[in-house]
């Protein structure tokens, strides 16, 4: 299939396009003085699968019964693939959030603004990062994807979130955008799937986790349906892992540039991974990580230190993964093995084994299991 013609005419457009669904019921809630009540909502849809109270007003109830909804081209049988792979490679898919999908999106000056107007990676770092790998973990998790599943949940509450940070910097009157472009514009969103799938989908590469075809395919169809409930426009969503590439190929191209805000948002990233990582002889690994899955172009961009020796313990772990995967089919306990190489790193970024911390996300049970939590 034919990608996209992402061409500058077309995302330029792109850029004063927002979100009429979610706005309209952010418009709503801050007209009817619902806000309590929508709080308290969005807190209850940050735990468990709620049911929607039947007082809301009719925009705001409709939004969330029509995301409710999956489009009729979701393939039940991909989105089951796409969660095996994250099931199989649960800890390779965060890594590729920490360290490459972020720096990516921090590297996007324009967007690096919108996150540093909202302070919601300068300020509370960890319980940020967490929220981030919550809503990853809610999407691809099995059964996260059916109707009023966790993922489903998740996704119409960020989507909602980012209705009322619109909403919020443009009462403002602080935003240019004749500049900028509206705050978080179709763009910005189709960036910021592109990063969660094509880019986390070529570091599995990086990492030594070797996809086939059709499991790309499956990974980036979950993708496009929960960018389709995040309110990206259907016709918009990737044909395909290389239509999703050609995009983000373009977003560095038309925006990735230095600046103060993608900076200090990278320089927050990587102190809370130092966070994660027991003891001290391992503290240049994030460095490391990051400069192996981005290249030196982005890390250099967000001054990012040069990587240390632990490049070499990086370059290791991926010829580990490497390996377990080509011969997994063959010895289930060499798969086991090389799972549990990763499992004190996903207690740590999932906050389970951190002083005693939660994550303020449930884990479910499938996973504890597969991963060993």
């Amino acid at each position: 299939m034919t990608g996209h013609d992402w061409s500058d005419a077309l995302l330029d457009a792109l850029r004063h396009q927002m979100d009429p669904l979610a706005d309209e019921a952010v418009r709503v809630i801050l007209a009817s003085h619902e806000v309590p009540l929508i709080n308290e909502l969005m807190r209850q849809l940050s735990h468990n699968d709620c049911s929607i109270p039947e007082e809301l007003p009719d925009p705001v109830r409709d939004y969330f019964e029509r995301t409710a909804v999956l489009p009729s081209w979701a393939d039940v049988e991909r989105i089951r693939l796409g969660e095996q792979i994250f099931m199989r490679y649960g800890l390779q898919s965060l890594q590729a959030l920490m360290f490459r999908a972020l720096p990516e999106c921090y590297a996007s000056s324009k967007g690096a603004m919108v996150l540093a107007s909202t302070q919601r990676l300068q300020e509370l770092t960890q319980q940020r990062v967490l929220e981030t790998l919550g809503f990853v973990v809610d999407v691809m998790s099995p059964g996260g994807l059916e109707p009023t599943g966790r993922g489903v949940r998740s996704a119409q509450r960020v989507r909602l979130l980012h209705g009322s940070i619109r909403a919020h910097l443009l009462a403002a009157g602080r935003w240019d955008a004749a500049e900028l472009g509206l705050p978080i514009n179709q763009e910005d969103l189709l960036g910021t799937l592109a990063s969660f799938s094509a880019l986390v989908v070529d570091s599995f590469d990086r990492l030594g986790a070797e996809l086939s075809p059709a499991e790309q395919d499956a990974y980036m169809h979950c993708w496009n349906v929960v960018g389709w409930i995040m309110g990206v426009r259907e016709e918009l969503l990737f044909h395909d892992y290389a239509d999703g590439l050609a995009l983000f190929q373009r977003i560095r191209q038309r925006h990735h540039q230095r600046s103060e805000h993608g900076v200090a948002l990278t320089a927050a990233l990587i102190d809370y991974a130092d966070t994660l990582v027991p003891g001290e002889w391992l503290d240049g690994v994030n460095v490391s990580m990051m400069r192996h899955l981005c290249g030196d172009e982005i890390p250099d961009l967000l001054q990012v230190p040069e990587a240390d020796w632990t490049r070499f313990v990086v370059r290791q772990y991926a010829n580990i993964v490497d390996l377990a995967d080509d011969i997994q089919d063959h010895s289930r306990m060499s798969a086991k093995v090389a799972e549990r190489l990763g499992v004190s790193l996903m207690r740590a970024v999932l906050g389970s084994e951190r002083k005693g911390s939660r994550p303020n996300f449930a884990i479910p049970q499938s996973l504890h299991e597969r991963w060993g939590l």
